[in-house]
């Protein structure tokens, strides 16, 4: 049964005749239909069927959820996305605080190929108070950014699409900078950094340059061997 049903036979049920003319007569005998009685009995029957039109209008209808479901899957919810931020939190302070520890290690290994400058904004950071690692690392990083591709030599290592990004970050205002630095970092400086120092080593090959490391390296294991050789000739004397 479709609501248009519904309506009509609700309609029908609940209209109840008007006088008692139509049950075809008057009290002439035994006989003869009683018209308050005829009246009754349809009022009954029209009852009934209200009633279980309402009954089937009921069971066709969904039942609400109850409210302590709700609340018990909202506040479900929240604490999960409370968790995960959390986390989320967690990792990026633990990668903030590697990076800040590490800052000193990676300019003494690095310091030919970067910007004399960055030596500066290191010193400098640890003067400044940040409200957290994550701060302090996101402006190091802004200003690395900055320094480093002031150079055209280094801007020349993107490739056009890496331009355009750098670009559009370098026109953000200073927060938004710092709330964006870190995909700036890994998708733009670290791969281009990575590329000037292949192209370094391969130079230094190329020209017969020695890296200081590896002749530092090199001069270590040339005393090595000078003293172990001398041990040993000692020892067969």
């Amino acid at each position: 049964m479709n609501w248009m049903q519904r309506i009509l036979l609700r309609q029908f049920i609940i209209m109840a005749p008007d006088d008692g003319n139509n049950g075809g007569g008057g009290n002439g005998g035994d006989n003869k239909p009683d018209p308050a009685k005829e009246l009754e009995a349809e009022r009954t029957k029209n009852a009934e069927l209200l009633k279980r039109l309402e009954a089937l209008e009921k069971g066709n209808q969904k039942p609400e959820p109850k409210k302590d479901d709700d609340d018990l899957a909202a506040k479900a919810e929240k604490l999960r996305l409370e968790k995960e931020k959390q986390a989320n939190d967690t990792g990026k302070m633990q990668k903030a605080l590697k990076f800040t520890m590490g800052m000193p290690e990676f300019l003494k290994t690095n310091a030919s190929l970067l910007p004399k400058s960055i030596e500066g904004i290191f010193a400098q950071a640890d003067k400044e108070k940040y409200e957290n690692e994550m701060e302090k690392a996101d402006a190091v990083k802004v200003a690395v950014v900055s320094e480093f591709f002031a150079i055209q030599a280094n801007l020349d290592l993107l490739t056009e699409a890496q331009k355009n990004a750098l670009a559009e970050f370098q026109a953000l205002t200073k927060n938004v900078k710092q709330e964006r630095v870190q995909q700036i970092y890994d998708m733009v400086f670290e791969p281009a950094f990575e590329s000037l120092k292949r192209a370094t080593k391969a130079k230094q090959v190329r020209d017969g340059e020695i890296d200081p490391a590896n002749a530092k390296a090199a001069y270590a294991k040339r005393i090595a061997d000078l003293s172990k050789n001398k041990f040993i000739k000692k020892g067969a004397k």
